[in-house]
């Protein structure tokens, strides 16, 4: 709370220190193929009961579903409309895309 008030008192709220630097963010698509690599993981547990890891399955592939329908399609049409804005974690749509691509592949 302290520093909250130091920031206030000196003119600067806490949101403009930190709203322009993009290591402070966390990609929202990045974040979203994590939580699903560790679901997946859980489902590939075997001290993990049987229904369960079939229920991990299940969550995961409608994650995966509603993750490639909505996110990496909105990524496409930016990258059709050739727009080369800056997200706020700091990459353009191109480079989002290629970075989900290399996750999201098994590499064999």
């Amino acid at each position: 709370m302290q520093s909250i008030l130091l920031f206030i008192k000196n003119g600067v709220t806490p949101l403009e220190t930190v709203s322009d630097n993009p290591e402070y963010y966390i990609n929202r698509e990045f974040s979203i193929i994590a939580f699903n690599q560790r679901v997946l993981m859980l489902a590939n547990d075997e001290r993990v009961p049987l229904l369960e890891r079939m229920r991990f399955l299940s969550i995961c592939s409608s994650n995966l579903d509603e993750f490639f329908e909505i996110r990496v399609a909105g990524l496409k049409e930016k990258i059709a409309l050739s727009s080369g804005k800056l997200t706020i974690d700091g990459l353009r749509p191109d480079e989002a895309f290629s970075q989900i691509s290399q996750k999201t592949h098994i590499n064999s």
